[in-house]
């Protein structure tokens, strides 16, 4: 993963040694800074990122790359953002997060995409959070393109919607 001493200013990774191709490194040093050790058999230790670093890694990625890899990354993202309360955060989200359980018309997807933008807000400083919304914001809404709800296989007006809840618990974290 480039970071360190391989990102530039404005958070980009050049590469091969012509520095023909410029990837964006947006959300790898948050990663990393969040990830946890596993170990595998035979003392391996690995860094995994949690998914709501993986969440920014892959939104970075698919901006970058939604026109030249269409379907490579909003499938993973919209999955991320349906099933994030199965993800062991259920029993986090009644104990630490009530209020997800509190509306009215209770979805329960939106309140994992709730649960998923809270946990991503301490990840990100507020031009990160920015940032996300800038590319969030025109994805959920209904008179876009929604190609990211497109790419994803979704439900178009589902997949639009958990970008709409993520965007607007992004920003009430600002």
């Amino acid at each position: 993963m480039p970071f360190g001493g391989v990102e530039r200013p404005g958070r980009t990774f050049a590469w091969p040694s012509e520095r023909s191709t410029v990837f964006d490194c947006f959300g790898v040093a948050e990663a990393f800074a969040a990830s946890v050790t596993v170990r595998l058999p035979d003392a391996v230790q690995l860094r995994v990122a949690p998914i709501a670093a993986q969440v920014v890694l892959k939104l970075a990625a698919w901006q970058d790359r939604k026109y030249t890899h269409p379907g490579r990354d909003a499938p993973d993202l919209l999955l991320f953002l349906g099933r994030y309360m199965d993800c062991g955060n259920l029993d986090r989200a009644a104990s630490a997060h009530r209020d997800l359980f509190d509306e009215e018309d209770f979805d329960y997807a939106q309140a994992g995409v709730r649960l998923l933008a809270r946990d991503i807000a301490p990840l990100v400083d507020r031009a990160g959070i920015e940032r996300l919304l800038t590319i969030l914001i025109p994805e959920a809404d209904e008179a876009g393109s929604l190609l990211l709800a497109q790419q994803s296989g979704v439900d178009l007006e589902r997949a639009r919607r958990l970008l709409e809840v993520l965007c607007d618990e992004l920003a009430r974290a600002m």
